[in-house]
């Protein structure tokens, strides 16, 4: 076993969001643009209009420039409008059963790319209290005894950690901590992620810290291949993407590449049959990137107010890619595959995630080499530095954590108990034992971050 990897496995059913999601303010800032032109179309021609009726020879020449003014303007609203078609139309793809892969759209637009953040963003909060066990918090304050416990064996450690906190009983103020367990499953099929990413922008090295779960099934070939390889394959696109400056657009581009890069490379190591899901949350100069693909999933526990029962706020950052949600669903469609219903949607009546890294067996499937209808492109959220507080624990985990747990349930869980405890891998234990007692069926590993 890798010392910093072991997680879990695949199947479960959440809670679909909501279908109506609310404007963000970039999407808003978008409509005022799209207002301000066209307005300013209209009051070009009335002014033109009123100027001809007493200069007819002078007339001819303004408004021969105001109508190449308002062509400008007009074009410059047909391009704000289809930025904002195309990000609710969620990149899925071509009509219907048309067979195109999925596509990996490089963006350069700051706003559009911060519309797709928020975007991505708004999704993942939809769904902060949805699914959870009532049985998960029972076991986790009043454990059962011993010899009634899931005899299951647990490993959790702290991986990393630094300035002690002066008053135990304390966390430290920056660490790294894992558990994972094989829990009911008759393989181990995951890994978790943590290392440093040096690149280079504008001729300077920077680093960036990369923290994941990786919960692979059908096997644990895909999952051990990305462990292996994100590390250099995301160096190489921070260094492509950000070389002439740390930009959003930079990272988000440089973020799917590499996912898109890993994907593409474990069909060309043979694995056809194994696949992955990817949660990797990347800091680079205090801002937290998190990458999705798959139904792995990051929450945000606010340090802030941890000192105050469940005081601080928890915070959902990624979307569980489940095929039974409708933009999911037609994604897959879109790319030719089919969602088989059920208490638990399967693609192709097979896989429980709508989106994955491998799995290139779905490529066969179609009688198509080389087109996957699985796509690998995540879904990125952004975490600015100031709104990181102190104290602030990000929690990554796969879906054997949250089959049984909301994450306000684990968000609640960890507010309190940090309280009580200086060992960050105690409550990782924790949590995975509470999840096995709630009934998890899946591996079960967890990741704790002190930021």
């Amino acid at each position: 076993m890798h010392p910093t990897n072991a997680i879990s496995g695949s199947n479960g059913s959440s809670a679909m969001p909501s279908k109506q999601i609310s404007y963000t303010q970039a999407e808003l800032t978008l409509i005022k643009r799209i207002n301000v032109v066209v307005s300013l179309i209209l009051s070009a021609g009335a002014a033109a209009a009123a100027y001809a009726a007493t200069h007819v020879v002078l007339a001819s020449l303004v408004g021969v420039c105001l109508t190449g003014l308002s062509v400008i303007l007009a074009l410059k609203a047909i391009h704000i409008a289809y930025s904002a078609y195309q990000l609710h139309t969620d990149s899925s793809g071509p009509a219907m059963g048309s067979h195109h892969p999925y596509e990996n759209r490089l963006i350069e637009d700051p706003l559009f790319v911060k519309l797709r953040m928020e975007k991505a963003a708004a999704r993942a909060a939809a769904t902060v209290n949805a699914g959870g066990s009532e049985d998960f918090e029972t076991v986790f304050w009043d454990p059962m005894p011993a010899e009634f416990r899931t005899q299951l064996p647990i490993s959790s450690q702290v991986v990393a950690k630094s300035e002690e906190y002066s008053e135990p009983p304390r966390l430290p103020k920056h660490f790294v901590a894992t558990a994972h367990t094989q829990g009911r499953r008759p393989t181990m099929e995951d890994r978790t992620v943590y290392t440093s990413v040096p690149f280079t922008s504008h001729g300077k090295t920077t680093t960036a810290t990369v923290y994941g779960v990786l919960d692979g099934h059908n096997g644990d070939e895909a999952a051990d291949f990305v462990y292996k390889n994100i590390a250099n394959t995301l160096s190489q696109n921070l260094s492509r993407f950000c070389q002439n400056g740390i930009s959003d657009a930079g990272i988000y581009n440089a973020l799917r590449t590499t996912f898109v890069e890993l994907d593409r490379a474990i069909c060309a190591a043979g694995i056809k049959e194994a696949g992955t899901t990817a949660c990797i949350a990347v800091r680079i100069n205090g801002d937290l990137y998190v990458a999705n693909t798959g139904d792995s999933r990051a929450v945000l526990v606010d340090g802030e107010s941890m000192t105050a029962l469940f005081g601080g706020k928890i915070n959902q950052l990624t979307e569980d890619q489940k095929p039974s949600i409708p933009h999911l669903m037609k994604g897959i469609r879109n790319r030719a595959g089919f969602v088989v219903p059920g208490e638990v949607a399967r693609v192709f009546g097979r896989l429980a995630v709508a989106r994955a890294l491998g799995d290139w067996w779905s490529s066969h499937a179609l009688g198509q080499s080389g087109h996957k209808v699985l796509s690998p492109l995540p879904k990125i959220t952004k975490v600015p530095k100031e709104k990181i507080t102190a104290d602030s624990i990000l929690t990554i985990a796969c879906d054997g954590l949250w089959d049984v747990a909301s994450s306000n349930q684990v968000g609640s869980v960890i507010q309190t108990y940090s309280q009580r405890q200086s060992d960050p891998a105690t409550i990782a234990h924790r949590l995975a034992q509470a999840a096995l007692d709630a009934g998890s069926t899946d591996n079960i590993s967890i990741m704790l971050v002190g930021l």
